[in-house]
């Protein structure tokens, strides 16, 4: 019934050739975009880590404005300071880097205390707080791959 010709086993080699390419490029594109997301997602995070951490920095300075805002040495490491009122006591935040971690401590004004004693609010590699004036301040945060972030927040009241 079915007779073979010479010419059908080419073509038939011709069609596996052709799948075994398409089936080849198809893993490769695959396993390249599967790489380029990783890449993507890890720098989506690396950016969510420092603008969190700025925006946290720029949110203290923004709650302290009434009560007055500085950057003072604390054992050695600038910290954000911000003062209040409350309960007819003084009280005072400190938000500083320490251990590969920004931390904050809110406690009364007198009290001793050491860099351990606060709270740890977010992984990141290292910060840096400096005064550019009285009411002028720059924050720069930088991952744990070396990318840097900075931000000038300016004291309203």
């Amino acid at each position: 019934m079915f007779q073979r010709s010479a010419r059908s086993l080419p073509s038939m080699l011709l069609i596996l050739t052709l799948f075994l390419v398409f089936s080849i490029m198809a893993l490769f594109v695959v396993g390249t975009g599967g790489g380029i997301y990783e890449q993507i997602s890890a720098t989506m995070e690396e950016n969510y880590e420092l603008r969190t951490s700025l925006l946290y920095l720029t949110n203290k300075v923004r709650q302290g404005d009434a009560g007055g805002v500085s950057i003072e040495m604390v054992e050695g490491v600038p910290a954000l300071v911000t003062r209040e009122q409350a309960a007819g006591s003084e009280y005072v935040t400190y938000i500083y880097h320490y251990d590969g971690a920004i931390c904050e401590l809110y406690i009364q004004e007198g009290v001793d205390f050491t860099l351990e004693n606060g709270a740890k609010i977010m992984e990141i590699a290292d910060v840096k707080m400096e005064s550019v004036s009285d009411r002028m301040f720059r924050f720069t945060c930088e991952s744990a791959e070396g990318k840097e972030l900075s931000t000038v927040v300016t004291v309203r009241c």
